[in-house]
């Protein structure tokens, strides 16, 4: 019975644990719970937003299951994955491997995630935390300048933790948010979903091989000034 009970619990977990990938063109994909769904545009959900003013700017975004169809305990359970995106030509941006950039883009950065931080926040809500800094190893080869904070909601404090991926012609901006009550529920399923996130086409940086060939020319020059002093005794003998 207990044996049973166990695997009974096992199953409901793993169901519950269960990811969905989505890709979007040849750009990206990201692996989401299925107690998350992508919003439509025709929901009745999106509808209401819109009647009130709220429309969502990101294309992209996952909510809460049911909350498309007003669902009481989906509104109840605040939970957002907002994604946005930028295009441009090749070296436009810096390469997924690249995290050692220079100070002036790096605070260029900064304050360009600031301003997508003061725009969620709104004029309604206050800092609670301000936002910090820091890089994210999203996978190998993979890094994510990452801001991170938590602002005022309606029903309690809102943490957000605001991704910059790059990929030298492609960049992206991806917001993760939950109400900090709610960690227990939410903490997981986004912390799972930003680890599965991979580029379609990653653009990596070249790997530096100035210092092999310049060690194998110095190996050479060694090898035959040891040759030509060799020769030059010889016949000195």
């Amino acid at each position: 019975t207990k044996l049973a009970i166990f695997l009974i619990l096992i199953l409901v977990f793993s169901q519950r644990m269960q990811a969905e990938r989505y890709s979007f063109g040849d750009c990206f994909s990201i692996d989401v719970s299925d107690s998350l769904e992508l919003r439509n545009d025709s929901d009745a959900y999106t509808k209401f937003q819109d009647s009130i003013g709220l429309h969502q700017a990101a294309p992209i975004v996952f909510q809460p299951k049911g909350l498309g169809q007003m669902d009481s305990v989906a509104l109840n359970s605040f939970c957002r994955i907002l994604i946005s995106g930028t295009w441009g030509n090749q070296k436009d941006f810096y390469y997924p491997n690249q995290k050692d950039i220079p100070e002036a883009e790096l605070i260029r950065i900064q304050k360009e995630l600031r301003g997508v931080c003061d725009i969620d926040k709104s004029d309604y809500f206050d800092y609670v935390y301000e936002p910090t800094y820091d890089w994210v190893e999203i996978n190998p080869n993979c890094y994510a300048y990452r801001a991170t904070y938590v602002r005022e909601g309606l029903h309690g404090d809102v943490i957000t933790k605001l991704y910059f991926l790059q990929n030298s012609q492609e960049a992206l901006y991806i917001s993760m948010s939950y109400r900090i009550s709610l960690s227990e529920k939410w903490s997981k399923v986004l912390d799972s979903a930003i680890y599965s996130f991979k580029w379609t086409t990653p653009y990596y940086a070249p790997k530096d091989s100035f210092n092999w060939w310049l060690i194998g020319l110095f190996i050479a020059c060694v090898i035959l000034a040891i040759i030509l002093l060799e020769m030059y005794y010889k016949r000195k003998k």
